[in-house]
């Protein structure tokens, strides 16, 4: 397993309960364990034992009413949904084992409002050379069937790293590997429509982009970090999108924070507090902390030291918690840890809802100077009963400073009345603004998302049509291919029989040439044998001629006598 999956998949998990209560979820060889803390970490109660076999991907969440869920991997493959129900563990399997499919990358997310958990994993289909993105969402207690929101060809290990925002909205960025880069994603999904904003690459275009993490910090901004490198050469880098309409947000340039060297890349996580962003980089024993006391505008290198025996340690925290700091990340020191870098969110009397921290950002200024005005008005009165306790007797004097107070406190009562009335239309015309400014954008959107289902919809079509067409073709192809194939046998049946057949041509030519020179041969012979006969003939026809004359000379001879 590398580095970024053991990091990803396997490190320790801390839950924080209520700022003082907090849940550490941790591996062993031969088991899942937890330990738990009512003290902000300095003691830890006893180890127990969670899940009784190896562990080799796990995530952990809190919901909303406090139950804790972990999602992980068990020894065969099966994929275990862990939870707790009146304060007792249960189990159940989410998903059993699939021939040739592979699964890891958990990452879990709780809604701030209602039971809604989503999880997102991994899956490497080997069988089809296959990756699949996949999005499972837990609604009343009953999982529902995981969505792939995104996929292709190839066993690269395409992760997504997700961030829960305000009003239970969901940031992802996914690492993809395309062409031998690898490129950064960042997606969000709309609590209300449950449907995913079009991919937006963040990183270059190409290179080695690792260790990506974001959050969002108090006022809807959004921060990124990750690693770009290049051999035994690490970027830092950092990204920012500013929340507000299209003249004041969006995404801003990439800042290279820092550029370190050494044969393993830096491990970047993010804590927020305030208004600060800090950077934290573990290089070996070695943490690098780069802050911004702008928001990210600009950044300055804060120090660099050793931390022997540090590890890093996953975080999530219960909704509802509001916290101003915001984590991804910790660095820890030794087991169980005694030592976190940052620190543990500090204790407070009360949680703020979020609807109202976020008018309280919105219109701040105007609160802050109310609160003053006030704050003068009490104060005023507490001298007032002060000299009044302090002196009773001297109460002509008092009566003239009570006077004094008295129309300072008039004049004061009625400057602030006149001050209320103008903050009051002040903040009802930028809530006026605010709400138009709402409409606006929330009309846009649901144009915009009518818009991506028509589109999706219409991809999906092309798609579907372009699978038939590849089907038929491919059909087409092996047709084709099939009557080549027969084509090419019964022509290679055929040539051989013309070769057989050719064969025994050439051998009867052979026997009617061997049968010609034979009969040339009786013919020369023949006409040999003519040739003697006919001198014979002619020997016998002049012989016969001279014996005929012969006889004749004989018979005339004789007649004479």
């Amino acid at each position: 397993m590398e580095i970024s999956d053991k990091i990803l998949e396997s490190s320790p998990f801390l839950l924080n309960e209520d700022n003082k209560k907090y849940w550490l979820i941790f591996t062993t060889q031969k088991s899942l364990n937890y330990l738990c803390s009512s003290e902000r970490g300095k003691n830890w109660s006893k180890e127990k034992i969670l899940l009784r076999e190896e562990t080799k991907s796990f995530t952990a969440s809190f919901d909303l009413q406090k139950r804790i869920h972990v999602i992980c991997k068990d020894s065969k493959n099966n994929i275990l949904h862990l939870f707790q129900d009146n304060r007792k563990w249960e189990s159940k399997v989410l998903m059993h084992k699939k021939k040739d499919k592979e699964t890891g990358f958990f990452s879990l997310a709780a809604a701030n409002t209602g039971t809604l958990i989503h999880l997102f994993y991994l899956t490497l289909d080997n069988s089809n050379n296959k990756w699949m993105l996949m999005h499972n969402m837990q609604k009343e207690n009953l999982w529902e069937t995981g969505k792939v929101i995104a996929g292709g060809s190839g066993q690269h290990k395409n992760y997504a790293v997700v961030s829960q925002g305000t009003n239970s909205r969901i940031h992802m960025i996914k690492r993809c590997f395309e062409n031998g880069n690898h490129l950064l994603y960042y997606q969000t999904l709309n609590p209300d429509t449950l449907i995913w904003t079009r991919p937006l690459l963040i990183s270059g275009k190409y290179g080695n982009n690792q260790y990506p993490f974001l959050l969002e910090d108090c006022d809807n901004n959004i921060h990124v970090i990750w690693v770009l490198s290049s051999g035994n050469s690490h970027q830092v880098i950092y990204r920012k999108r500013s929340f507000g309409s299209w003249m004041y947000g969006g995404w801003l340039e990439p800042l290279v924070v820092n550029e370190l060297e050494n044969s393993y890349p830096p491990i970047p996580f993010l804590w927020i507090h305030n208004s600060r962003v800090n950077i934290f980089c573990k290089q070996d024993n070695l943490i690098f902390r780069y802050s911004s006391s702008n928001k990210g505008n600009t950044w300055e290198n804060i120090d660099k030291q050793n931390m022997e025996n540090s590890y890093i340690v996953r975080y999530s925290e219960k909704p509802g918690l509001y916290n101003q700091e915001k984590y991804s990340y910790f660095l820890a020191k030794d087991f169980p840890p005694y030592l976190f870098v940052p620190e543990l969110p500090k204790l407070k009397k009360e949680s703020v809802p979020n609807l109202i921290r976020k008018k309280e950002d919105a219109f701040g200024s105007l609160n802050t100077y109310n609160n003053q005005k006030e704050s003068d008005l009490e104060e005023l009165n507490n001298i007032n009963e002060q000299n009044a306790l302090e002196k009773p007797e001297d109460l002509e004097g008092d009566f003239k400073k009570l006077e004094g107070y008295s129309d300072n406190l008039i004049k004061h009562a009625s400057n602030l009345y006149d001050d209320r009335r103008s903050l009051e239309k002040t903040l009802e015309k930028k809530q006026k603004e605010f709400n138009m400014y709402y409409r606006t954008a929330e009309d846009r959107v649901d144009k915009l998302n009518r818009e991506i289902i028509t589109k999706e919809n219409h991809l999906r079509e092309l798609e579907k049509q372009l699978k038939n067409t590849i089907k038929n073709i491919d059909q087409k192809i092996q047709e084709e291919k099939k009557k080549n194939i027969k084509e090419k046998d019964e022509l290679l049946k055929e040539l051989k029989e013309l070769k057989e057949e050719n064969k025994k041509l050439q051998e009867k030519l052979k026997e009617s040439n061997n049968v010609n020179n034979s009969l040339k041969d009786q013919l020369s012979q023949a006409e040999k044998e003519i040739a003697n006969l006919s001198q014979h003939i002619d020997n016998l026809q002049k012989e016969a001629k001279e014996n005929f004359w012969n006889r004749i000379k004989e018979k005339v001879f004789l007649k004479n006598k």
